[in-house]
Parts: structure tokens; C-alpha cells; sequence
């Protein structure tokens, strides 16, 4: 992707909450005329971490979820995070980024990173 990457975009406004589950989907949109190839040496991934005054903030980058398919030239996935609702309450904003294993973060070549406040 090398360039093309920071015309990645994140964006989500599906997020489902019950008793026992939080599903977020996040839509990633290439926006370059590359393809973004998800399985590599360096895999395409979704990362997230939550922020807000909380006891248990995680405020590390350090889960991920794997982008199991190539995203072709201005083409969109939709990768379902699913969460611990017990960790993630109400009121938590979440803040999620790609990575590109062993080369590059979005949020350190320009792309910010998707930030919701969960219901």
C-alpha cells in the first residue's frame, strides 16, 4: 500500500450493545487506485483502545483483528470488533486505527484514528 495508505479511511455508525455483547463495524475504505492487500508479510489489521477516566483504561494499541480480504481501489470491508461490554460502558470512547504489521501505524502517516463514544 507504501503511499496509497493514508488515503485509508475508517468510519463506523453501526454499534450494537446488549447485556452480554458490543459489536462495532467498522467500514475501511481505500481510497487510493492500489489495492490493499490484507494477507502479506506484513498483514493489514484493525486496533483499538479505549479512552476516557476509567480505573481500567487501556489505553495501549495492543488488540487487534486481522482484514481477511484485499480491499480493491476505491472498495470498502466491513470488519465486525466484537468487545466486552463489562470493559467497554457506556460513556467509554473508543478509538480504533490500522497497522500494517512491521511497517507502519495510520495514526503516525496522518490518518486519525476512528474515535466513537459508546452508547
Amino acid at each position: 500500500m507504501g503511499r496509497a495508505s493514508a488515503q485509508v479511511r475508517l468510519s463506523s455508525e453501526r454499534v450494537e450493545r446488549t447485556e452480554t455483547t458490543l459489536q462495532v463495524a467498522v467500514d475501511v475504505t481505500n481510497g487510493s487506485a492500489a489495492t490493499a492487500h490484507a494477507i502479506s508479510t506484513n498483514p493489514l489489521r484493525l486496533s483499538w483502545r479505549k479512552q476516557g477516566d476509567f480505573p481500567d483504561n487501556l489505553t495501549g494499541w495492543t488488540s487487534r483483528i486481522d482484514i481477511e480480504q484485499d480491499i480493491p481501489p476505491g472498495g470498502t470491508q466491513i470488519i465486525t470488533i466484537s468487545l466486552d461490554p463489562a470493559t467497554y460502558p457506556p460513556g467509554s470512547t473508543l478509538e480504533i486505527s490500522f497497522v500494517i504489521e512491521g511497517w507502519f501505524w495510520g495514526h503516525d502517516i496522518g490518518v486519525a484514528p476512528l474515535s466513537i463514544t459508546l452508547p
